[in-house]
């Protein structure tokens, strides 16, 4: 792996460094006080039906209500910060596939980019996550609410590019594009929230602390997903 020196990672840290993930917590933030309320609104409707009719509020209840279980496939946007760069956001997408239930689990992977800039590099990270997961859930009417721990791998792409490369002679200073790739272990413990919308289809959302070993140390982020979610 090509380590940043000293000076170039103290620009990366530096306060005119562009800090994205704030803003990505903020939009998690705001997605799970959303999906919150959607998971509240079945019990409100059913308050209300049964103040004005007795009778429709009790077949209504005793109706069956499609779960968010059993076998499901995701597709999610993923946002968080990146595994090793110390600021910015790393960005991309991903897939999972899993059996939900009082407890489930699955399978998930993801690839996401993040890039940086210093006074004299343009410095790019792809993130490959691999990851198993188990989890514990409740069900609340259409919606599940779960916590999920998940385990795996994350291979690392490093890239780096000198910053007016064509001005500058390789024989004074080296390579002008320089790349690795590292493989690590890494996990995460999710909050996840489910809602069956209509029919086969649902959304979720899940967000929390994500942890990789580096060079023989704990690096600690955030990672969050959106997806949509098909229940077949």
């Amino acid at each position: 792996m090509i380590a940043l020196t000293a000076d170039e990672r103290s620009c990366l840290d530096a306060p005119y460094a562009i800090d994205r993930w704030r803003m990505g917590a903020a939009t998690l933030g705001a997605c799970l006080l959303c999906a919150c309320a959607l998971l509240t609104m079945p019990c409100h409707a059913a308050e209300a039906s049964l103040a004005s009719s007795p009778t429709s509020a009790v077949a209504e209840a005793e109706a069956p209500t499609p779960p968010v279980q059993g076998a499901h496939v995701v597709g999610s946007l993923l946002a968080g910060k990146p595994a090793v760069l110390g600021t910015g956001a790393t960005m991309g997408v991903g897939a999972a596939w899993g059996v939900a239930g009082p407890v489930g689990w699955g399978i998930q992977s993801s690839w996401s980019t993040a890039t940086e800039y210093t006074p004299t590099w343009t410095v790019t990270h792809s993130e490959w996550r691999v990851r198993g997961y188990g989890e514990l859930c409740h069900r609340p009417g259409r919606g599940l609410l779960c916590v999920r721990g998940q385990i795996g791998t994350t291979t690392l792409w490093e890239s780096r590019t000198r910053d007016q490369a064509s001005r500058i002679s390789t024989l004074q200073t080296g390579a002008l594009d320089t790349s690795a790739v590292r493989l690590m272990p890494g996990a995460e413990l999710l909050a996840s929230i489910g809602l069956r919308v209509y029919e086969s289809w649902g959304v979720q959302l899940q967000a929390g602390p994500s942890a990789h070993i580096y060079g023989g140390s704990l690096v600690n982020s955030w990672v969050g997903t959106l997806g949509v979610v098909w229940i077949p």
